[in-house]
Parts: C-alpha cells; sequence; structure tokens
C-alpha cells in the first residue's frame, strides 16, 4: 500500500528557525509502513500528540517513502533501499540548511532501521560539510524491531522472508530477490558497527543506540520476527522488549501505555545528556555562517521529493519538488 506522503512532514508546530529548538528528531517507518499510521493507534499519533509535549524544544520530522514490499526488495528497483536512504539524506539536509550543526536522533522500525544506518553510512563518506553533517551530528538512534546480522546473509535473507509473511505476500520469484538483497543487507551489517567504534575510539565522542525488540510473536508468521539475539549491535549497546508484537511496537493509545514510557524514557534521558554538553561548550559558528547561505537561498541539493512542514504545508527547496498522495495503510 502506497504512503500517505512521501518526503518529510514536520509533526511540531513551525520552529524550524527558532533558537530554542534543541534536537531534530526522526521517524522512520519500516516495510509496508506508512509515516503517520505506523505510530498511531486509536487516533493518537504519539510523535505529534504526545512526544512534542514531554520533551519541549524540539523539532519532529516522519520519513515518508515508498515501502512497499515488492519494490523495496527488488534489486533492480528504483526504489530499493540505497535510493530511500538517499532521499532521506538529502531531504534533511535540505531541511538543515539553517541549522546543520543541530543533533539528531532517529527512531526506526522494522527495516526502517537499515534505511537510517544506510543514509548516515553514506553521508560520512561525503567530505562536504553539510551533508557529512548528517552523520557527524547524529546524537543517538533507537532501533524498533531492526535486525542487526552483521554479515550473515543466511540469516539476512531469513528476516527477509519473515517480513514478507507479515504481508500476506507468496510471490516464489521476489522471495529469490530477498536472498540477492540480503548482501546489500550483510554488507551494511557489517559496515555500521564499524563506523559506530570508529565515532567512539577516534573522535571522542558518545553516540546513543537503543535496541528494541519484540516481546510476542506475530500471528500471520507465528513468532517472533526479531528476537533480542537478532536486536543486538557488537559493541554493548542497550537492548530492551517492548510488550508487543513486531507491527504494534511502535504504537502508542496513550501516556500510560507501557510502549510509550520505554520509549520516551530513552529519548528524555538522551535529550538531557545533550542538553549537558550543550552547556558545557560554547556555542558553534557554524549555524549563523549556514544561516548566511540560507538568506542566499542557494540550494546545492539534487531533485528530491518536496519537503512538508508543521500541519501539512510545504515547504519547497525544489523547483519541481510534488509529493505523492495515496491512502493510508
Amino acid at each position: 500500500m502506497a504512503p500517505s506522503f512521501t518526503g518529510l512532514m514536520e509533526l511540531t508546530e513551525s520552529k524550524s528557525f527558532s533558537e530554542g529548538v534543541k534536537v531534530d528528531i526522526v521517524f522512520i517507518h519500516g516495510l509496508d509502513g506508512d509515516p503517520k499510521q505506523t505510530w498511531t493507534l486509536d487516533d493518537c499519533l504519539w510523535p505529534q500528540d504526545l512526544l512534542t509535549e514531554d520533551i519541549p524544544r524540539v523539532r519532529v520530522l516522519t520519513f515518508g517513502y515508498d515501502a512497499q514490499i515488492s519494490s523495496f526488495w527488488a534489486p533492480l528497483s528504483k526504489s530499493g533501499i540505497e535510493d530511500h536512504a538517499d532521499s532521506l539524506r538529502e531531504l534533511l539536509v535540505n531541511a538543515r540548511n539553517h541549522c546543520p550543526d543541530r543533533p539528531i536522533i532517529f527512531v526506526a522500525h522494522s527495516l526502517g532501521g537499515v534505511v537510517c544506518t544506510e543514509a548516515i553510512l553514506k553521508a560520512s563518506k561525503y567530505t562536504e560539510p553539510q551533508m557529512a553533517a548528517i552523520a557527524g551530528r547524529t546524537h543517538g538512534i533507537a532501533f524498533l524491531g531492526t535486525p542487526h546480522h552483521g554479515s550473515d546473509k543466511t540469516k539476512w535473507a531469513e528476516v527477509a522472508r519473515k517480513l514478507y509473511a507479515t504481508a500476506g505476500k507468496t510471490n516464489k520469484v521476489l522471495l529469490e530477490d530477498l536472498s540477492h538483497n540480503s548482501e546489500r543487507l550483510a554488507r551494511i551489517g557489517k559496515e555500521f558497527p564499524h563506523w559506530l567504534r570508529n565515532e567512539v575510539e577516534k573522535k571522542d565522542r558518545k553516540i546513543f543506540v537503543m535496541c528494541f525488540f519484540e516481546e510476542y510473536d506475530t500471528k500471520i508468521v507465528g513468532s517472533q520476527i526479531v528476537i533480542k539475539d537478532e536486536a543486538l549491535i557488537d559493541g554493548g549497546y542497550e537492548t530492551m522488549a517492548l510488550p508487543a508484537d513486531h507491527k504494534g511496537m511502535c504504537k502508542c493509545r496513550d501516556r500510560n501505555d507501557a510502549i510509550y514510557r520505554a520509549i520516551i524514557g530513552i529519548l528524555q534521558r538522551w535529550v538531557g545528556e545533550l542538553e549537558k554538553v550543550q552547556d558545557e561548550k560554547p556555542r558553534q559558528t557554524a549555524e549563523n555562517i549556514s544561516n548566511s547561505t540560507w538568506s542566499g537561498g542557494t540550494n546545492h541539493g539534487q531533485y528530491i521529493p518536496q519537503l512538508i512542514g508543521a500541519k501539512g504545508t510545504p515547504i519547497n527547496f525544489t523547483n519541481n519538488a510534488s509529493p505523492k498522495d495515496g491512502s493510508s495503510k
């Protein structure tokens, strides 16, 4: 099913240029997901309705992309993992033209976590400052049901098969594609822990990581899709069980929901650590320099989808940007 929109949508009030915003929190859905419905239960879109009140002075963004399982996995598709990661990276650069030094926290569900890590890995290889800052200013990543198998292609293919089954698909040809694409996943799974270690050992900076995994079986599969051992990242990063199946682990009904309490507690802790660092270090001047560049109206990005502002107001960073509309899942 097509997502309700593609691109970035801001879920907070339009505070993009406000001095008071201290961090961008970016939500990324997974396979057959939706940038709003993935995070919604009983009309509660918790990143918008709850988080923005419990963590003040943040900008909350949600990323929408074509996550139909057939196009996501097809190795020759123009809407595969790498393309989604490129779109996410370029959209974030344009959205942060005025604030390239602002820290970023990612919250990613399922294989949306793979899109996230691929975007970070590719950004880390750029020399252009604003592009490299997507990786360099990453402060924390909360993975919800994202497998981390390293270079084990067999395990990646098995997780892909389980995820495919959740959509009720039985296409044998596509199942073969999953096995081929596991090589790409294996490469990402090997490179990402290395990048994390490098940031800590060579750049002396802390990146917070939490790997959530589902506590209950997903009915259509008859088992857990991502178990604790599969959610682990080498390096001693934290893990936590959420009382839900794979699809329900990213949805919260209200503030009393155990899932919400677990996730918001982690995010509040990370933002608190960030505030300590910001209080200790003098304000950098890169943001002021970037503001001058922004006022000149120069956009160096390639063609990307439209960025959607607060309450669905379009913000055009390219002349020919046009979001796709479709029905929500």
